[in-house]
């Protein structure tokens, strides 16, 4: 981190301890209003931050691609619950699947009916800890108790044997070409570790379904603008889950 991006954090992080306590050291005197008022200057610098380094990205070139397609490519679906949608999303991959090695669906302790539906859809056998499909070689999986997303992912890892590993959401349906492009951008950037894909929020066909759509569209959009403004500086939080993809022996280490 250069000085002048220590700088920048230390003041921010400062800007941030006043905002959240100077009411309670004040009493809700005029103090309070500027700690307020320096919370609003930092959130101002954060989105002309953002709008500086995207509309330089937009600028950019992008490198010429150079394509390894030696390099082998893991889907990790965790799922619970998701009886009524999981279906949808193992059909967007079943379309990609001339780019995808294996598919392992984690079953996160389902109480839906889950377990029953993936096993008569995908004719599943069990063969050791992974039940294997008979519909599609390529698919695996994984029955356990409830224990949340991050271990059933990380129980999976081992069993796993691509260069690149993508968690999908069980209710994330993919473009036709999203996953071509995800393996493009690690085949073009050998030093590339993760990578997210560009989500848009789905709700129901309702009146107050389309208020939150919008509203959680243009969170998303901010969000995913955001993200790119802080990987210009080396500095990027985090991926999303519902679409993320890593080089496996990275995630490993």
């Amino acid at each position: 981190m250069t000085f002048q991006r220590k700088y920048i954090f230390f003041i921010s992080v400062l800007v941030l301890i006043c905002a959240l306590f100077a009411p309670f050291w004040t009493n809700g005197s005029i103090l309070s209003w500027l700690a307020g008022f320096c919370y609003v200057i930092y959130d101002t610098f954060l989105l002309v931050f953002v709008g500086v380094q995207v509309s330089s990205y937009l600028k950019q070139r992008n490198p010429p691609i150079t394509r390894d397609d030696s390099l082998s490519l893991a889907i990790l679906v965790p799922a619970r619950n998701e009886k009524l949608i999981i279906g949808d999303c193992l059909s967007s991959l079943l379309g990609q699947i001339n780019c995808i090695n294996e598919i392992i669906i984690v079953d996160d302790g389902s109480n839906d009916g889950s377990f029953e539906k993936l096993k008569k859809d995908l004719q599943l056998s069990e063969s050791g800890p992974l039940w294997h499909s008979q519909v599609e070689t390529k698919i695996r999986v994984l029955f356990k108790s409830h224990s949340g997303k991050a271990h059933s992912l990380n129980q999976v890892l081992p069993f796993l044997n691509s260069d690149i590993v993508v968690t999908l959401d069980a209710d994330t349906i993919l473009e036709s070409d999203a996953l071509s492009k995800m393996k493009e951008a690690f085949c073009a950037d050998s030093d590339l570790v993760a990578a997210g894909g560009v989500l848009v929020p789905f709700c129901k066909p309702s009146l107050w379904g389309r208020i939150f759509q919008t509203f959680q569209r243009f969170e998303y959009v901010r969000a995913f603008l955001s993200r790119q403004a802080w990987m210009n500086q080396r500095s990027l939080l985090l991926v999303s889950g519902a679409f993320a993809g890593y080089r496996l022996q990275a995630l490993r280490e």
